[in-house]
């Protein structure tokens, strides 16, 4: 029978005090500890450390600490003891030194019948020829699990090899602690959560002061996010934020947020327009100065976005504006428009345009455009006849514009009802933003269209007449006065490539 002494290699590792890293391998029966200079592990870094302070005993695979009559004590797990059996896991302090006991399984030294001969060792290598390298003495990494550890993380006392540890200030952490610890990822609260997500159960569990401190308070502004994001009317973004940080709050015993609930997606209608529908359309886009796109890639951008809202492909046009911008026009979806400026085409790579255009699709899909037009109609004085507005409040009536066109339009004034008109108009921004992003198959490449297209506008490149009565409906106010009233038609653009982060981050909202 082998020695079961053998079977476990036993360390001391330095995880406090001046011993922060160090490795103290428990290779005999009785290892001494303290500040003289005849003793095994030498302190002489440690005032509070007495000359004889501890032995640690080893026999037949078991561990135990005895006090040697030392002045401060020795301390198990905090609490201070004469002599106790160890645990693996268990934390000894002597001083101001703090070590973790860490057992590793040791492979048993191989039983060489009697008559077999053993290959040589190569006098190059140190390796008997012909077998794999063995592997490195010692605790191996917590993180990779292959590296030996030469330290211990600062914040989860985990040990780690020097491939998976960084420096935080002073302190060496393990990777996922030190991401926990970054202060980049207060930027975005998805950044946040996958930082804690990658933290892993083991430590959820134990939740080390330190981290869970750290991880506390990134998952208050985590959920200060969702609440924020929600009440500006970014629902898909806050809904996203909930659903991956609900979970990590169960782990880490914090309250989790409230999911806000997702409005019905409306259904498409699939009815012809009505002469007089097509005609408000048609003057709306005239207004525009625009033409029939001549452009096959630009058509068949907005064909294969409209297959996967699910609406009838519409019609597509290009305005000679030199400013980049977009907009969509229609009451109904089978007889839309989508009016792309030259200057959005001319300025932008196929993906950035591609996200504008699933944006205006998006409108499409949503309502949004037969909305935004009537708006546009009204504030052209154009008169909507009693059929066309019946229609328009049926198909909304869940909606505060459905509200409004159903009392009139021209009521339009008072403080309340700007406020809400505001909000509403801004809320249907949120919601292309995020459809326009998974329609085009990325969130990121929108929200650099946004940022382009909100440095890009120039008020004096725009004729008032043409741009005041469409302003509301553009994908970045265009910079002229808008002709329903001065409210903020859009929500501010930071705020959207805020929400579109956090999308880009976590996952591609579903919307079908």
């Amino acid at each position: 029978m082998g020695d079961p002494q053998r079977s476990v290699t036993m360390h001391l590792v330095g995880v406090a005090g001046p011993v922060v890293g160090r490795s103290i391998l428990l290779g005999k029966a009785a290892v001494t500890i303290g500040r003289g200079g005849d003793r095994d592990v030498v302190l002489s870094a440690d005032g509070t450390v007495s000359r004889r302070h501890a032995t640690i005993h080893v026999n037949a695979g078991a561990c135990m600490v005895s006090d040697d009559g030392s002045t401060h004590g020795t301390y198990v797990n905090g609490q201070r003891v004469t002599a106790q059996t160890l645990r693996p896991g268990d934390f000894v302090q002597v001083g101001r030194c703090r070590f973790r006991l860490v057992v590793e399984p040791q492979a048993a030294a191989a039983q060489v019948p009697r008559g077999v001969r053993v290959t040589p060792r190569s006098s190059q290598t140190g390796l008997r020829q012909g077998n794999a390298p063995q592997p490195p003495a010692g605790p191996t990494c917590h993180i990779c699990g292959k590296g030996t550890c030469r330290s211990v993380c600062a914040a989860c006392s985990r040990l780690v090899c020097p491939g998976c540890t960084r420096r935080v200030g002073g302190d060496v952490m393990c990777i996922p602690c030190a991401d926990v610890f970054n202060p980049a990822i207060n930027k975005n609260p998805a950044w946040m959560v996958r930082a804690v997500q990658g933290l892993g159960p083991q430590v959820a569990r134990h939740q080390p002061r330190r981290v869970a401190e750290q991880v506390h308070q990134l998952l208050g502004q985590t959920n200060l996010s969702v609440h924020q994001l929600a009440a500006e009317g970014a629902v898909d973004a806050a809904i996203v934020l909930a659903r991956h940080v609900e979970p990590l709050c169960g782990s880490w015993r914090e309250p989790a947020p409230t999911v806000p609930p997702r409005p019905n997606l409306p259904g498409v209608s699939s009815r012809p327009p009505s002469e007089e529908e097509a005609k408000t359309a048609m003057e709306v886009v005239a207004s525009l100065d625009a033409c029939d796109t001549t452009d096959p890639a630009l058509r068949r951008e907005v064909e294969v976005l409209s297959q996967r809202a699910g609406i009838p492909v519409p019609r597509v046009w290009v305005s000679p504006c030199e400013v980049p911008n977009a907009c969509a026009v229609g009451l109904v979806p089978t007889s839309a428009h989508i009016v792309a400026t030259q200057g959005l085409l001319d300025s932008m790579e196929w993906p950035q345009i591609r996200g504008v255009l699933g944006h205006e699709v998006a409108h499409i899909r949503l309502g949004h455009s037969a909305e935004n037009t009537a708006l546009a109609a009204r504030a052209m004085g154009i008169a909507l006849g009693a059929d066309l507005i019946g229609n328009l409040v049926f198909a909304f009536s869940d909606s505060f514009l459905g509200e409004l066109l159903g009392v009139g339009i021209s009521v339009v004034g008072g403080a309340i009802v700007l406020s809400q008109l505001s909000h509403s108009l801004q809320q249907h921004e949120f919601a292309a933003d995020a459809m326009g992003g998974w329609l085009a198959g990325s969130c990121a490449a929108l929200a650099q269209a946004l940022d382009l297209l909100e440095r890009s506008q120039r008020p004096d490149a725009w004729t008032s007449a043409t741009t005041a009565h469409i302003a509301h409906a553009f994908v970045v106010p265009p910079g002229v006065p808008c002709s329903i009233g001065d409210i903020a038609t859009h929500p501010p653009t930071p705020r959207r490539l805020f929400a579109l982060a956090v999308l880009a981050t976590l996952s591609r909202a579903d919307h079908t």
